[in-house]
């Protein structure tokens, strides 16, 4: 799996349009979480694999070396509760790539990164 700026590549936006079935998810990681998602046996919604639907409030969670994980799952495969996603199997996620911690200091500097507006 290859982490960095997708706009480096040439390709643009990331997300031009998620398809409709599908939602956007985004996960604080460290330098281990970023090459393997794994999943909890106890959180609060069940086992599996936590993810949110801003990257701001992924960022809490990330540590130095990582950063904001962000992808997609089917909607079938995610359950919701309120901010907070839970996605049983991990390889139900489609990982498109991480927003190193360097460049998630500000909701600016990821609405840049991501060419969405995450504003609240």
């Amino acid at each position: 799996m290859i982490f960095g700026r997708i706009s480096d590549a040439g390709f643009g936006r990331i997300a031009q349009t998620l398809e409709s079935n599908y939602l956007r998810v985004f996960r604080g990681v460290g330098p281990r979480g970023a090459k393997d998602l794994k999943s909890s046996d106890d959180g609060m919604l069940g086992s599996g694999v936590y993810f949110y639907d801003h990257p701001y409030d992924a960022r809490s969670y990330s540590s130095p070396g990582g950063g904001i994980l962000y992808g997609k799952v089917p909607e079938e495969k995610a359950i919701v509760n309120g901010n907070v996603i839970l996605v049983e199997n991990p390889e139900d996620v489609i990982i498109e790539g991480l927003i190193p911690n360097e460049e998630t200091f500000s909701v600016k500097q990821i609405n840049e990164f991501l060419g969405e507006d995450f504003s609240r």
